[in-house]
This record gives C-alpha cells, structure tokens and sequence, in this order.
C-alpha cells in the first residue's frame, strides 16, 4: 500500500510541475497582433504507459501499455471539448500467489479542456508551452479477463467481482496535458491523467472505486487556429489614414511655410526696392540742394597761368565758367578780377604789365559769354602783392564776385 501512495504522489507532483512550468512561461512570448485567435479542431494521438494501481511493492509489475486517438475542438482560446477512443492493457495483483493478471480493454472519453495559459497570460499562438487541465467522463469496455478467473479467492483477496467476457465499466477523469509549441499547426505534447472506475475493473471486491493512471506523450495537428486580425486589419488601416493625414497636412504645411517664404520675400524685394528708390531720391535731392547752392553761391575763382603768359588755359575756363553761370542768373552781380605775377620771376614792371594783361585776358572771356562791361571790374598788383605761399600760384587772376 505505501507503494501505492507513493506513486500517486510522484505522479500528482509531476503533473503539477508541469502545469506550474507551463504557467510561468506564459508570459515569455509576446503575442502577435496581426493574428487573432480561430476557433479550430484538432486532432491527436498519444502513446505511453497505464497504471492499475494494485497491492504491490513492485509497481512496474503493473505497467502496461496504452494508446489513444482523440479529436477536438477549441471554442476559444480558453475552453475546449476532446473525445477519444483508446485502451490496450489493464493489470492487477494477486497478492497471495504473487503473481500479476492482465486483461485487455477499451475507453471512450469526452472533456472539458481549460488552457491556463492563455487564461492568465492571455492569447498568444507563438507561446511554446501551454498548460491545459481537463476534466471528464467516459466509459471502459472490458475483455479477455480470463487470467483473473484462474485465480483463487483468499478472506483478504476476495476474486469474487469477476466479468466475462465483455463487460462495460463507468469512469470519471481528470489530467493535465502541457503542451509544446512546434509551429504554428504542431506540437508535442506530455499527459497524465487519473482514471476512477467501477471496483469490478480488476475483478478484486475491494469495496472502493479501482484507479488507472496514464502518462502519454503525443503529437498534435490544429487545423487553422489562427486568422488575420480584424482588430488589427483596422488599426493598420487607421494608422495608415492617420498618415495619409499627416502627410497632407504636412504638405500643406510645407506650402503654406513656401507662399510664407515667397510673400516674405516678395515683402522684403519690395522693401529693399522702396529703400533704394528713398535712399536715391535722398542722394538726388542731396545733389540737387548743392547744385542749387553753389548756383546760389558767390564763387571765388583762381585762374592760373603758365610762367610768362596771359593765355587762359582749357582746364581754367572751366573754372571762369562757374563764375559767368552766377553772374548769368544773378544780373546785380558784379565781379572783380585782380591780375598777379610771381616774385621770382622777371621784374617789378614786367610783373606789373604782365598782371595786367591776365586781368584784361579773364575780363574778356568773361565779355564774350554775354556778360556786360560795367559788370566787370579790373585790376592788377604785379609782384608787389603775393597772395599764395608757393611761387609758381602766384601767377594767377582771382575772380571774387559781389
């Protein structure tokens, strides 16, 4: 018996260590959006090894084979119903002669799957272990028990509950089934369940239900258990209208800062054009005002000459010629022209009578441009007064006018 209980521990904490190792990798993985849970079937198979628990220390005596084929179908990514058809070997005990029996048998099962995973850590189709417990019902079909019948009934080991040659069986079970993510259609899967059935299953009169365990490894096939997701089909297509949006609106930005730029340019072109003409009309107003005021202006002229001559030079007329354009528009003028010569050259009468020549050469030029006699006055100096510190200017008639 403690044989017993040791098994069933060892296979209760196994189970749970695999849901619990199931259940901390939920969260490994994260989920793909673009993929939404399908509701699909499935098929497996699973082969292994059953335990009918029995009154020995040895428990691999009662170690026999099992196979099961089972289809279902997930609902959601939670819940799920799976049926299946299997069996092989069932075996009990005799304790007294010490010998095990065998009998053949088939199962018929029906279960609520629960996936804790995607319960807690929610769907994810690419997680790579899942944890499923289920719970269910089912039937046994008994046969070829003919080992059992050839054992003798003791006062402990009551033979008395045997079945020939076909005889049906209820049970009740529970398990849990981890599963192995391959891709996206397979996976590997590793089960153990517990099986309650009928007292007669071994034939023993033991007055309590009998016990089968099964650990299994099998192999999965899912039809479409993924879709494209809708909710994400609409994000995409919001997210690509949100930037549809605010590309446009870029855009219009960009025109809106671009006919910015060229009215601000045109602005400052025409502020820069209007700065030019101002600053223009302020030069020619400038020149004007000097015009006007040299016009206005009583000019004092030096007319110079060459050593030993009274001919007026091109370069000095000009010079005559500003003081004719005043006297032209100011009729009361008058104006004076006073010969000299330089010092160091000649002497005092020759100075005398060239300074005068110079005074009388201005006074006719002045004549000729329309400017009448009276209006010219005439004197000359000689070398007795020299008006410039350089020698060589002294030779010259200046024109003050009055």
């Amino acid at each position: 018996m403690f044989m017993h209980m040791n098994f069933k521990r060892i296979f209760l904490v196994l189970t749970a260590s695999l849901m619990l190792a199931g259940i901390a990798s939920a969260q490994q993985s994260k989920a793909d959006k673009t993929v939404e849970f399908n509701p699909h079937w499935y098929v497996q198979l699973q082969g292994g090894a059953a335990y009918t628990l029995g009154e020995t220390a040895d428990f691999t005596k009662l170690l026999s084979p099992s196979a099961f084929l089972n289809v279902g179908y997930n609902f959601t990514p939670v819940t799920g119903v799976r049926v299946g058809l299997g069996g092989w070997q069932g075996k009990g005990y005799h304790v007294y002669e010490q010998t095990d029996y065998s009998f053949k048998f088939g199962q018929a099962y029906a279960d609520l799957m629960f996936n804790l995973c995607n319960l807690f850590g929610g769907y994810n189709h690419k997680r790579l272990v899942s944890v499923v417990p289920f719970f269910g019902v089912g039937g046994y079909l008994g046969f070829e028990n003919s080992q059992a019948g050839k054992l003798i009934s003791y006062a402990n080991e009551k033979m008395t509950l045997l079945w020939e040659p076909v005889t049906p069986f209820f049970a009740a079970r529970a398990g849990a089934l981890v599963d192995f993510r391959i891709c996206d259609n397979f996976s590997i899967n590793l089960e153990g369940n517990v099986n309650g059935i009928d007292d007669r299953f071994n034939s023993k009169d033991g007055d309590n239900i009998d016990w089968q365990f099964n650990a299994l490894l099998g192999l999965t096939y899912r039809f479409g258990s993924t879709r494209p997701s809708k909710a994400t089909a609409e994000e995409l297509a919001l997210a690509d209208a949100l930037a549809a949006a605010a590309a446009a609106q870029k855009a219009a930005q960009l025109a809106k800062d671009n006919a910015a730029k060229e009215i601000a340019d045109a602005q400052k072109a025409a502020d820069d054009r209007a700065a030019k003409a101002e600053a223009d009309a302020k030069e020619l107003a400038r020149q004007l005002a000097e015009q006007m005021a040299a016009a206005n202006a009583k000019p004092v002229v030096n007319v110079f000459f060459k050593l030993n001559s009274s001919v007026i030079q091109k370069e000095e007329k000009t010079k005559i010629d500003r003081v004719i354009a005043y006297l032209l528009t100011n009729p009361d003028a008058v104006v004076e022209l006073v010969g000299y010569a330089d010092k160091n050259t000649g002497t005092p009468r020759y100075n005398k009578g060239i300074s005068e020549r110079r005074a009388k050469a201005v006074a006719k030029y002045i004549r000729e441009k329309g400017i009448e006699a009276k209006r010219i006055v005439t004197d000359h100096k000689g070398d007795t007064v020299q008006p410039f510190a350089v020698n060589d200017e002294n030779r010259v008639v200046i024109c003050t006018v009055d």
